[in-house]
């Protein structure tokens, strides 16, 4: 695997866990480079929490999405990513400049508390708004700590921005690798130039194509090169991708003949309510489950209906059987430290067994004969007439 269309820069687990800049101005390919990182990264199991002000990372595998003005508590859910490692994409877009940054500084300060051993990768597009040169923000001092702090805490961060003159120097300095793009703008090519080695480079920065970096660190003399195609398709304006203009296009104007505002793309909308194979395997385990304790009652009660006779005489020694089957996997439930979900599900199915094995009691000792009742009672809980 490599992140350039010559094959040459292949990133190895150090990367990820170092400090990275990624710049360039608008059209030039900084977050469709940061993609194709990130792609790379994603492929060989690494981590990343990506901090999205303009949902460029839409459609990237293996991520959960979470809106931020959805999120009730900031700080739990620092503490919660930081310790599952899950791969994250915070979609900050909704919220004002402000809450952004107070987002992130609640975010980032409980991260840092609770972040557990290994190689975790936060990722902060439109960096300048939340760390500027000049200004004090709400997360200024918490971001640029990260860049300050050892690599022994095992976070590795990558900034990007398309306005280099604006962004903390401190964490700009701090940064062990480089990808400077295309910038046109004299003020943003001087910001950069103390982080460069001028001699090495063929082209002018402001002559550069979109998608073109100029590379420095990655244990690596410093080169240019041509990042390569995007597995994923880039959720942002740009740069454009060639084989899916059409498709951008087509849902771009069948949105006018569909009803429901968030139809921007059809086939996403069937997805969301379609379960993947994560989701069908989690609901097809609790459906086993369940039958199972319905059959272990059933078995259970249909035993001790054979074999003892009980008192009672409207009760069945279905229903004693069955009942007991399931006090037994409650017990278990609750006692047990293994097998929870099991003996929850179970009991659950069990206990439906035992429902429907007393309503047919009932029917049976009211004389009341309907086989659409029957029915319903027998295919709801399991339990079959006697």
């Amino acid at each position: 695997m490599a992140i350039d269309i010559d094959k040459k820069i292949k990133l190895n687990k150090e990367f990820y866990g170092e400090k990275t800049a990624i710049i360039a101005q608008s059209g030039g390919g900084k977050s469709y480079t940061a993609r194709v990182i990130i792609e790379e990264g994603l492929a060989s199991g690494h981590t990343f929490v990506i901090f999205d002000p303009q949902e460029a990372y839409m459609n990237l595998p293996q991520m959960e999405y979470i809106q931020a003005q959805n999120v009730k508590s900031v700080a739990g859910l620092g503490k919660i990513i930081a310790q599952t490692h899950r791969n994250t994409v915070i979609l900050l877009k909704s919220l004002t400049i402000e809450k952004q940054q107070g987002f992130v500084n609640d975010f980032l300060k409980s991260y840092k508390k609770n972040v557990s051993k290994g190689i975790q990768t936060l990722v902060i597009d439109e960096f300048h708004k939340f760390a500027p040169e000049s200004e004090k923000t709400a997360c200024k001092s918490e971001v640029r700590g990260l860049f300050q702090e050892s690599r022994s805490d095992g976070i590795g961060i990558f900034l990007i921005s398309q306005r280099p003159q604006r962004v903390d120097k401190t964490c700009l300095s701090q940064c062990t690798n480089y990808f400077i793009g295309r910038l046109t703008s004299q003020r943003d090519q001087q910001a950069v130039n103390n982080y460069i080695d001028r001699t090495k480079m063929t082209k002018e920065l402001r002559d550069f194509e979109s998608g073109e970096f100029y590379i420095d660190g990655i244990k690596r003399d410093p080169e240019i090169v041509k990042i390569r195609e995007a597995k994923t398709v880039h959720s942002g304006n740009s740069p454009k991708n060639i084989l899916t203009e059409n498709k951008v296009d087509f849902y771009k104007n069948t949105k006018k003949l569909i009803r429901g505002k968030n139809m921007e793309n059809p086939i996403k909308e069937v997805e969301k309510v379609l379960p993947d194979t994560k989701s069908f395997s989690h609901l097809a385990g609790i459906g086993i489950d369940f039958a199972l304790g319905s059959a272990v009652s059933g078995i259970a009660g249909n035993f001790v209906g054979s074999k003892v006779a009980i008192p009672v005489a409207f009760v069945s020694g279905r229903t004693v059987g069955s009942l007991a089957t399931t006090l037994a996997m409650y017990a278990g439930y609750k006692v047990s430290p293994y097998g929870k979900d099991v003996l929850m599900y179970g009991t659950a199915g069990s206990a439906a067994y035992t429902v429907g094995s007393v309503a047919f009691d009932i029917l049976k000792l009211t004389n009341v004969n309907m086989s659409a009742l029957d029915f319903i009672i027998q295919t709801a809980t399991g339990a079959q007439k006697q």
